[in-house]
């Protein structure tokens, strides 16, 4: 039975917070957050991390409706060693925007960092007289040092490159949902009409569904060199939802994390 939503319903969809990621993976100096906006309309916002009392940014954005705002966190030396000496190192973030009706709405998380590294000077780099990892190893000859092949990784994840084409990317991911105010695990893959894409001369690969991904859209980049794969990928899940009031709705869940992969 084929159930037809009306404009009214639409229009008076509940606002929600913007969504922040419970994870985010730190890159030398800084962290990159993501924010979502599960909502119809661009939220002017606020963002604020702290490091237990020590206020660590307090910046402004504009999310777009639907969309994502991607925010760079620089992080000074002591910062860094403190999160590297935490057992399990957390920061607190607040969002907050106001509605169409000036109402404000505030979105808090606990959010885990990972790969911190300590002893670094402010730019990321190891500090002077710091040892030097081993060199890479040279690139193995003949046909096993092309990029063709399956990689696996956490969560099911699997990627196989085949004539220097990406051309099956899929496993399962943890999201959270801003409606439900829950955490759903969704199968993702890469469903829909976009092409397969290129492995570069580098390695390096990206693609993202725009059409024909039903209610599962996927969105990944990577490099792949020897037999390892690696990148980050985002998932969005727009799955109906029926409401206590019997109306159904469109929930939005979210997720975004690094990935890696071994062949």
């Amino acid at each position: 039975m084929a159930i037809a939503l009306s404009a009214a319903a639409g229009a008076s969809a509940a606002v929600r917070s913007l969504v922040l990621p419970k994870q985010v993976p730190a890159r030398g100096a800084a962290l990159s957050v993501l924010v979502a906006n599960p909502n119809g309309f661009d939220a002017k916002a606020t963002l604020e991390l702290r490091l237990e009392k020590k206020r660590l940014a307090r910046t402004s954005l504009t999310v777009p409706a639907h969309g994502r705002q991607s925010i760079r966190i620089e992080l000074d030396r002591s910062t860094r060693t403190t999160l590297a000496g935490a057992k399990a190192p957390r920061l607190s973030a607040v969002a907050s925007f106001r509605d169409p009706s000036g109402r404000l709405r505030r979105a808090t998380s606990t959010i885990a960092v990972t790969g911190v590294q300590g002893g670094r000077g402010d730019d990321g780099t190891p500090s002077p007289g710091a040892p030097k990892g081993p060199s890479a190893p040279p690139p193995t000859p003949g046909p096993s040092a092309g990029p063709d092949g399956t990689y696996h990784g956490a969560g099911g994840l699997s990627v196989v490159i085949s004539g220097g084409k990406v051309t099956s990317f899929n496993g399962q991911i943890t999201t959270y949902c801003a409606m439900s105010e829950t955490q759903k695990n969704v199968s993702f893959g890469m469903y829909g009409e976009d092409p397969s894409p290129q492995v570069g001369a580098d390695g390096s690969f990206a693609w993202e569904a725009t059409n024909g991904y039903g209610f599962v859209k996927l969105k990944f980049e990577g490099r792949v060199s020897g037999g390892n794969a690696a990148g980050n990928l985002v998932v969005e899940d727009r799955s109906p939802l029926l409401t206590g009031e019997g109306r159904l709705e469109f929930d939005y869940c979210f997720a975004g994390t690094e990935w890696t992969a071994t062949r």
